[in-house]
């Protein structure tokens, strides 16, 4: 089932060095608790010491890493979605929800793009050229809505 899974994952991995991020897309129950399967197999390859993989669930991004990029994972998680959502770590692994919110009036392509984007500019900062649509226009359009209220 894991090598299904990463075998159909295609352009959904984005691989920096020895780094991989991997979006399963929209995923279910069963996929949700596979997540860190998939973590622990894309780590125990040769050249890959840090893999993070998310998806998307009622509404929530899940995100799963385990391993170590350009500092401590943990830190890098809490620094970007600590305020957002729910983010701990436990047994080897470093864990976030992050409710989408308002996000998710998206249609599916450009949801996933945007947490593509987002995900992409956390982990891979400035090795992504060419990535800043989205996150950027979020953070916009969050700055409109703030200065309004």
């Amino acid at each position: 089932m894991i090598d299904f899974l990463l075998n159909e994952a295609g352009s959904n991995v984005v691989i920096r060095d020895s780094s991989v991020l991997l979006n399963m897309e929209f995923i279910n129950s069963k996929d949700l608790d596979i997540l860190p399967k998939v973590v622990d197999k894309l780590v125990s390859t040769e050249d890959i010491d840090t893999a993070i993989v998310y998806g998307i669930k009622d509404e929530v991004v899940y995100i799963v890493g385990r391993g170590v990029v350009n500092g401590e994972l943990l830190d890098i998680i809490n620094t970007h979605f600590s305020n957002l959502g729910k983010v701990k770590e436990t047994n080897g692994f470093t864990l976030a929800m992050v409710p989408l919110g308002i996000a998710v009036m998206l249609s599916r392509e450009n949801l996933l793009r945007l947490v593509d984007d987002i995900m992409i500019k956390v982990f891979f900062p400035g090795k992504t050229p060419g990535f800043s649509t989205a996150f950027d226009r979020l953070n916009e359009i969050k700055q409109l809505v703030t200065t309004q209220v």
